[in-house]
C-alpha cells in the first residue's frame, strides 16, 4: 500500500515538473520570438489543462497578434469574458484596444482603455491613444484632458499632442491657448509647415494685422 502511495506521489511530482517545462519551453520560444512553436505549445497546455487558463490564453492571444493571425481578437475576448478577475484582464484589454485603434475602431478602443485600472499601464502611449480615439469621436474635452497629460510626460508623443492640444483650442476659438502651443511647434519637423496656417488664422481672426503682417511676411518671402 505505501509503494502504490509512494508510486503515485511521484508520478503526480514529474507529471507537474513535466508540465511546467513546457511552459517554460513555450516561454522560450515567445520570448526568443519563435510565436508559431511557442503557440504551439500553449496551445497544447490548454487543450489538455495543464496550466493556469488565463495565462495561456493571453500568451495566445499575443503570438496570434504578433502572427497576425485573424484569430487574434478571438483570444482575447476569450480571456476578458471567461476571466473577470485575472492578472491578466487589464493587460489583455490594452492589447486589444490598441488593436482595435490601429483598424480605427476608436469607440471600442475608448471602451476598453477607459477601463482599465493598473495605472502601471498607463504610459505616454496608452494615454495618447486614449486622447486621440476621443478627439476622433468628437469627445474634445475628455481628449484634451489626456492631450495635456501627454504634454506634461514629454516622450515621442509630445508633439503629436501639442498639436492636437492646440488645434482643439482652436476650434473653441480660445485662440490666445493655441497660439501659444502652435508656436511651440514652429521649428517641429512634422508640423512646422502647417502651423503658419493656423497662426496667420488666430491673427487675423484676433484682428491683430499688424501680427500678422509681420508674421507672414518673412514666410511669404
Amino acid at each position: 500500500m505505501y509503494n502504490k502511495f509512494l508510486f503515485f506521489l511521484c508520478f503526480i511530482y514529474f507529471s507537474v515538473g513535466a508540465q511546467q517545462a513546457d511552459f517554460e519551453m513555450a516561454r522560450s520560444y515567445f520570448d526568443d520570438a519563435r510565436y508559431a512553436l511557442a503557440q504551439n505549445l500553449f496551445l497544447d497546455q490548454l487543450t489538455s489543462g495543464s496550466h493556469d487558463e488565463d495565462e495561456l490564453l493571453y500568451f495566445i492571444a499575443r503570438c496570434s497578434n504578433y502572427l497576425s493571425n485573424t484569430d487574434t481578437k478571438y483570444w482575447y475576448s476569450l480571456l476578458l469574458d471567461d476571466h473577470e478577475y485575472s492578472s491578466y484582464h487589464d493587460l489583455a484589454k490594452r492589447d486589444l484596444s490598441f488593436i482595435y485603434f490601429s483598424e480605427k475602431e476608436y469607440e471600442k478602443s475608448v471602451a476598453l482603455l477607459s477601463n482599465i485600472n493598473d495605472e502601471r499601464l498607463q504610459d505616454d502611449e496608452f494615454i495618447f491613444k486614449l486622447a486621440y480615439s476621443l478627439f476622433m469621436i468628437d469627445s474634445l474635452e475628455d481628449s484634451k484632458l489626456h492631450f495635456s497629460k501627454v504634454k506634461q510626460m514629454g516622450g515621442k508623443y509630445y508633439s503629436l499632442s501639442l498639436y492636437y492640444y492646440a488645434h482643439i483650442s482652436y476650434i473653441q476659438n480660445l485662440y490666445q491657448a493655441a497660439l501659444f502651443d502652435f508656436k511651440l511647434l514652429q521649428e517641429d519637423k512634422v508640423f512646422s509647415g502647417i502651423v503658419p496656417y493656423y497662426i496667420t488664422q488666430i491673427y487675423f481672426s484676433q484682428k491683430q494685422y499688424q501680427y500678422l503682417v509681420d508674421y507672414a511676411e518673412p514666410i511669404l518671402k
